[in-house]
């Protein structure tokens, strides 16, 4: 996974106070709420990145996540991740992924986010996040080290959920 541009305030969002806006009254595009315009990274030209990435961008914009461990980082990610794994594909090419297919995010175009990035579902996901058990944690960085060896040794396949979930059944059977 790429890292994201060096150029975001990760203190976008000054506590948690900001996300008790009701997700009708905010901008989803405003620096105040960590989902700004993320000048032609997320959108404009999201095409070419992964909706795992672009989770962990927006999110790294809150300063509880960046104080999470990396498992319990893993899991807030994957909290929003799997919302947009969820979606239909008809709601996939409502929101700008004109495939409908979470994983095939074209080239050159703008994803509007702000039905899932909501400020509730960051701070929740954040929050839930920092309950995680040291040993639940130490599963998850387990997870990411299969999936990473994986990808080392098979660098053009595509990561998808069905992949990840495969991966970790057959070492669980190891």
């Amino acid at each position: 996974m790429e890292n994201a541009p060096e150029t975001f305030d990760p203190n976008a969002i000054q506590d948690a106070s900001t996300f008790d806006a009701h997700p009708t009254e905010i901008d989803p595009l405003s620096n105040s709420y960590g989902t700004e315009d993320l000048e032609g990274w997320l959108v404009g030209n999201a095409g070419g990145k992964d909706m795992w990435a672009i989770t962990r961008h927006v999110l790294e914009k809150t300063p509880a996540f960046n104080d999470l461990p990396p498992g319990s980082k893993v899991n807030a990610i994957d909290s929003i991740y799997q919302k947009f794994v969820h979606m239909n594909p008809s709601e996939l090419r409502a929101i700008g992924i004109a495939s409908g297919n979470v994983h095939k995010i074209s080239e050159g175009i703008s994803l509007d986010l702000s039905e899932v990035m909501t400020p509730a579902n960051l701070h929740q996901a954040v929050e839930h996040a920092q309950t995680i058990s040291a040993v639940k944690q130490a599963g998850i960085m387990e997870h990411v080290r299969i999936v990473e060896n994986f990808m080392r040794s098979h660098p053009k396949t595509s990561i998808t959920e069905g992949l990840v979930n495969k991966l970790i059944a057959q070492a669980a059977h190891k």
